[in-house]
């Protein structure tokens, strides 16, 4: 699989839910593992900017993941003040923000204008999904709909991740139809 794809498979098991009594079937910290190993696949195949923060963030969100999979936890969070609960999204979001910049940048060094626009676009709507909260706090409460930016953009990212994984500038490999490979292999005569 192309490292996009990993990393795409792991938001989808992270973003969507399926309760069967008070699991969720679809465990976060599974998909955190998986958007790691694509990271890592991502950063050993490319050029990507910010791989220590990639790194940090994604490993601090598989952290928050497996201890907010827990039933008793998440009963508990139900509860909790929704401060509480915005702060441990916040890893996840930055990192999704982060990794659009980082393939914004690599997009741009391609000459993939269009992909460049999209991951910004999507690093924009991540970065007001992580400040609206606070502003709504603090009394902006003409911002509550921007924060449904938080559910919008990880979609928007996952569809994205997928339509650009099989680029060149993201790591994919690019295989040769076996006709084409035989015409440029070096013959042994």
């Amino acid at each position: 699989m192309k490292p996009l794809q990993w990393v795409a498979m792991g938001l989808v098991i992270c973003v969507l839910e399926a309760r069967f009594g008070s699991y969720d079937a679809l465990p976060d910290p599974i998909g955190w593992l998986l958007v790691l190993g694509g990271l890592l696949a991502l950063t050993r195949r490319t050029d990507v900017g910010f791989r220590l923060g990639l790194g940090y963030l994604g490993v601090l969100a598989l952290v928050i993941a497996t201890v907010t999979w827990f039933p008793a936890v998440q009963d508990a969070l139900d509860d909790a003040d929704p401060e509480l609960v915005w702060s441990l999204d916040v890893p996840a979001l930055a990192f999704q923000a982060l990794l659009c910049h980082a393939l914004a940048g690599l997009a741009v060094g391609a000459s993939e204008r269009t992909a460049a626009t999209w991951f910004r676009l999507a690093s924009l709507g991540l970065a007001v999904a992580l400040v609206v909260p606070l502003l709504y706090q603090a009394g902006w409460e003409w911002l509550a709909p921007a924060g449904d930016l938080g559910l919008i953009v990880p979609l928007v990212l996952i569809g994205l991740l997928f339509w650009y994984s099989g680029r060149e500038w993201t790591g994919a490999e690019q295989h040769l139809p076996r006709s084409v490979r035989r015409a440029t292999e070096p013959r042994g005569d």
